[in-house]
């Protein structure tokens, strides 16, 4: 008798913790620009937490290049904020490509977490950095 009552509780128990609901994921706002650096691509999404935004969140994307090389940029789909991107030539000329940097920054009213994934036709990776400033994000380390 004493080991049916001991299933029963412990039946009851589980049935509990499986009922719990689960806790809500926050919404994530997602800006997705893809820059083509002399025929490589790379798709950048920059992912923060929907609280955080504003009617004038600002995601910034700074890339510097070498002089000799051919940039193009475009957004993969539709955005949930608005985007700025600069492009600077620098004075110095780099092997290829993945010398390029990209500096991420999200407007706000305060420094929150952001997360940047890139994806190439070679790599895939995520940084985890600051609204303030995100660096070297086509770099995968840190």
């Amino acid at each position: 008798m004493s080991r049916m009552v001991g299933v029963l509780v412990l039946s009851f128990v589980l049935m509990l913790v499986v009922a719990q609901p689960a806790a809500a994921q926050p919404e994530w706002c997602e800006d997705d620009p893809v820059f083509v650096i002399d025929g490589h691509t790379y798709v950048v999404t920059a992912q923060f937490d929907n609280s955080f935004r504003t009617g004038s969140t600002v995601a910034t994307y700074a890339l510097s290049v070498s002089p000799d090389a051919t940039v193009s940029w475009y957004h993969s789909g539709p955005t949930t904020i608005r985007s700025v991107v600069s492009i600077t030539y620098t004075d110095k000329h780099r092997s290829d490509a993945r010398d390029a940097r990209l500096v991420v920054s999200v407007s706000g009213d305060q420094a929150f977490p952001i997360f940047v994934k890139v994806s190439s036709a070679d790599n895939s990776y995520t940084k985890r950095g600051s609204s303030r400033s995100t660096r070297d994000v086509l770099s995968p380390a840190d």
